[in-house]
């Protein structure tokens, strides 16, 4: 074990009661090469997919686990109808691939030692529930490929802070949010200082990193959904498209397949930009109408779900999710009003379908929901925003238009 762990100590963990939502998402789940072979070759498993018509996909050079369709949603095409692994009951744990042998964990290797990386797609950690990890470290580490680097270095205006720099800024900008009266005056102030630091670091008068104070925090209200203009409608359901139907299916589409999944994708946005008829979204329990969740008011600033949402936005910058690829500081406070805008807009989303009909009110549940379509989406290694170079590049480009931030600020 590491002679440094930047560990929480209340963090916990048990894999039981989701029930085994890692197998359900419509994710690319690599297999290396060996293990796809190994796979391959056993008898059972090439009766398995021929009689479910499924095979490993390969994808950019990589192999990906096969997918199969289960009541309109995929799932690891090795699940058997118990909720539990044929592979892992087969063969052991030590044949099943090592990306679900490590889920949800990862590190991120930093210049104080190792950091934990755990993703809230997992209800345990996105909850906090189970077993304390303390005592599980040693196991955990023992089976974990490399760790994540950090990015050498993140622009803030012309300028480039080195990692020592960038951590100071992050842990300075969780306290920020934390304190601020709501999350929107928050990061409205996070956005200010970091524009500061960016005019600062650039002047060769002022020593390199001599900091100003964050400005004070201005009132900040969210406004009614209705009111929302139609651009910010259509941004969040281009996040939310992933997780609707027939999108999420996306492995398992061929022929007409595809066409029927533009044609739904089509339709999906059209509905988001309207905010007319009804979305089927991972994650809900049914179909939202989106007039319904519209009329949902934002959890308020103060309430135990704001803080949830807070938390979780704060806790991006502990978790260095913004920092393992080079951007700049004003990418990832955009990012962070991103997230914030999804969560609280899903929260209503999953309100809306939990209680059809009837006059919602958002939940610490739905804001748990809201947590796991944001990850998945949007925060966490490899989710679907950074796995095509459009998402990115939609992401850098209003980055730089100080409207879009604004706007995103009215859905928290």
């Amino acid at each position: 074990m590491p002679s440094t762990l930047l560990a929480d100590p209340a963090q916990r963990f048990a894999c039981k009661d989701c029930p085994a939502r890692c197998c359900r998402l419509p994710a690319r789940v690599v297999v290396l090469p060996d293990e796809q072979m190994r796979l391959q070759a056993l008898p059972w498993v090439q009766d398995r997919l021929s009689a479910l018509g499924a095979s490993f996909v390969p994808r950019n050079g990589q192999w990906c686990m096969p997918v199969v369709e289960a009541e309109r949603l995929p799932q690891c095409a090795f699940l058997d109808p118990d909720g539990l692994c044929s592979i892992h009951k087969r063969e052991g744990v030590e044949a099943t691939p090592l990306t679900c042998r490590t889920f949800p964990f990862g590190f991120i290797q930093e210049p104080g030692g190792l950091r934990p990386y755990l993703s809230h797609l997992c209800p345990s950690i996105r909850d906090n529930t189970g077993d304390l990890l303390t005592p599980q470290w040693e196991s955990k580490l023992a089976f974990l490929p490399p760790p994540f680097p950090l990015a050498p270095r993140m622009g803030v205006g012309l300028h480039a802070l080195d990692t020592p720099a960038l951590l100071r800024w992050g842990g300075q900008a969780a306290t920020l949010l934390r304190s601020a009266p709501s999350l929107a005056s928050g990061l409205e102030q996070l956005a200010g200082w970091t524009s500061s630091i960016a005019v600062l670091e650039a002047s060769a008068a002022v020593q390199p990193g001599s900091w100003p104070a964050p400005p004070t925090p201005r009132p900040s209200v969210s406004a009614p959904a209705a009111e929302w203009p139609g651009s910010l409608r259509l941004l969040l359901g281009l996040l939310l498209l992933p997780l609707g139907h027939p999108m999420r299916l996306h492995m398992r589409l061929h022929g007409t397949g595809r066409l029927r999944l533009y044609a739904g994708a089509a339709a999906f946005i059209r509905r988001f930009r309207r905010f007319s008829g009804s979305v089927d979204l991972m994650f809900t329990p049914g179909p939202a109408l989106l007039e319904e969740a519209a009329a949902i008011p934002a959890p308020a600033a103060g309430t135990p779900e704001h803080s949830r949402i807070t938390d979780f936005t704060a806790g991006l910058l502990d978790r260095r999710s913004l920092f393992l690829k080079e951007s700049s500081l004003e990418q990832a406070v955009f990012r962070l009003a991103l997230a914030a805008s999804l969560v609280s807009w899903f929260a209503r989303l999953h309100a809306a379908a939990r209680s059809p009909g009837a006059p919602g009110v958002v939940t610490r549940a739905d804001v748990g929901e809201g947590l796991s379509a944001c990850e998945y989406v949007l925060t966490y290694h490899g989710c679907m925003l950074d796995s095509h170079p459009a998402g990115r590049a939609l992401v850098q480009f209003l980055a730089a238009y100080p409207p879009a931030f604004q706007r995103l600020l009215q859905a928290i």
